[in-house]
């Protein structure tokens, strides 16, 4: 379904980079920031993750690093045949 590099599946999302609209205290960050911060990789069992930087103590009013994915790229063939299986854990 996808090329042999796993880390091509990341680069069929866009990533969305612009302030919170909700203005919350987040800091979205586009795929290579993700993928250097480790919040957006490829699992040795081939899944993908996104997450939210949770571990990192921050003092008040700095916000947090996230990925964040409003939609995905058409993968190819028709648009009924472009789907992508996602389970979201917390």
């Amino acid at each position: 379904m996808f090329s042999s590099d796993l880390n091509h599946f990341l680069r069929l999302w866009t990533y969305f980079t612009d302030p919170d609209p909700t203005g919350g205290q987040v800091n979205y960050l586009s795929r290579v920031e993700a993928q250097e911060t480790g919040l957006a990789y490829v699992q040795g069992d081939n899944k993908t993750v996104l997450r939210v930087d949770s571990s990192t103590n921050l003092p008040l009013g700095v916000p947090r690093n996230s990925c964040v994915v409003p939609f995905i790229n058409r993968l190819g063939g028709r648009p009924d045949e472009s789907d992508a299986i996602i389970n979201f854990l917390s």
